[in-house]
């Protein structure tokens, strides 16, 4: 007699390398130790993020975490050490959802593990993607942006997904910008102090010149 079928809601990650086959008809040896050193990276993080790895067919994996905040926030670790590895070439595309799944020994089945994969299959390598699910619970407890790109059809789904996307050169350039006004703020406020106008940075290298 089977034991019967078990639920339960989770936050799934999925995540899967770009380009794999191609890095290993170049090197081999050299793609499957940059696998193995990613592979490192993402079984560090997700334990320190209190999740676990339910999977890892191939070149992917399937973690789930008992938080959504922590499993975003792994996903977004993870993509940040793997970029900032001049050594290891692998961009990984990241998918992240909220959903029931089905519980097969230590496996993870059914629709909530397929969209997270779907949405992995449409982000951009280095990126990550969120369903609405997800943004519901992080957007006011990550102090990192996530784009809206609108309404998705995942391929065999019968309806379209909301999904936010996270990328490391965006996040990098709203960064920059924070930065940058920051400093123009206290440029205006010292020029103020010195009862001069502040005619910004171009302006200011120009007339040093």
């Amino acid at each position: 007699m089977s034991s019967p079928v078990q639920r339960k809601l989770t936050t799934i990650l999925a995540a899967d390398t770009d380009g794999y086959s191609r890095v290993m008809e170049a090197d081999e040896v050299g793609a499957l130790g940059a696998l193995r050193a990613a592979r490192s990276v993402f079984s560090r993080l997700i334990e320190r993020h209190h999740g676990r790895i339910a999977n890892t067919a191939g070149d992917g994996l399937i973690a789930e975490f008992a938080s959504v905040v922590e499993a975003v926030q792994c996903a977004i670790d993870v993509q940040r050490e793997l970029a900032a590895d001049a050594q290891n070439g692998l961009r990984f595309r990241i998918g992240v959802h909220l959903g029931d799944v089905l519980i097969d020994g230590d496996d993870l089945l059914g629709e909530g593990v397929n969209l997270a994969a779907r949405l992995q299959s449409m982000a951009e390598p280095g990126g990550i993607l969120i369903s609405q699910q997800v943004f519901d619970q992080v957007q006011k407890k990550l102090s990192v942006g996530f784009n809206y790109l609108g309404e998705k059809q995942p391929k065999n789904f019968e309806e379209g997904v909301r999904v936010y996307a996270w990328r490391l050169v965006a996040m990098r350039d709203a960064e920059r910008l924070v930065r940058r006004g920051r400093q123009n703020a206290t440029n205006r406020r010292n020029h103020r102090l010195l009862g001069q106008d502040y005619l910004g940075p171009r302006n200011a290298t120009r007339q040093s010149l």
